[in-house]
This record gives C-alpha cells, sequence and structure tokens, in this order.
C-alpha cells in the first residue's frame, strides 16, 4: 500500500475515533461518524488539489485540507441528527 493511503486511513480513524470519544453515544455513531469523517477528508484533499494548495501537506497528503473537511462535516453529520452544538 502506498505510504499516502496509509496515512490517510490513520488520519481518518483518527480524527473518527477522536470525534466519537466526544460526542458519540453508540456504534451506529461511531459508524456514522467514520463514514463522515472518510467522506470529508476526501472532499478536503480534493478540494486542496484542485486549489493546488501546498498548506500544511505531508507528503502526497493535503492534512490540513483533510482534515478541516473530515471534522466540519462530522459536526454537520452531528447537527443534522439532532444533537448540535
Amino acid at each position: 500500500m502506498p505510504p499516502a493511503f496509509v496515512l490517510s486511513l490513520l488520519l481518518v480513524a483518527f480524527s473518527g475515533f477522536a470525534f466519537h470519544a466526544l460526542f458519540g453515544r453508540d456504534v451506529r455513531d461511531l459508524l456514522w461518524v467514520l463514514l463522515l469523517a472518510l467522506v470529508g477528508f476526501t472532499g478536503g484533499e480534493a478540494l486542496a488539489r484542485a486549489l493546488d494548495s501546498a498548506i500544511w501537506q505531508w507528503g502526497q497528503v493535503h492534512v490540513g485540507y483533510a482534515l478541516a473537511g473530515a471534522w466540519l462535516l462530522m459536526a454537520g453529520g452531528r447537527w443534522v441528527r439532532g444533537r448540535g452544538a
């Protein structure tokens, strides 16, 4: 597996588990959060590549944009499900 893919999966998993530790309640929440983290991370990465940005980039992974996308989508998903801040 390419190192960028492994780093991306680790960051998605860490973000999802951290968000769930802060706000989750059950296993369904964890699965939902991990899916949202993956989609948000991918969207943030795609946006960074489209903008040709190198802000906080580790190798081929645009960590800043990708983590921002993951956390924004997880927070939005929590809000949509009625457990907003």
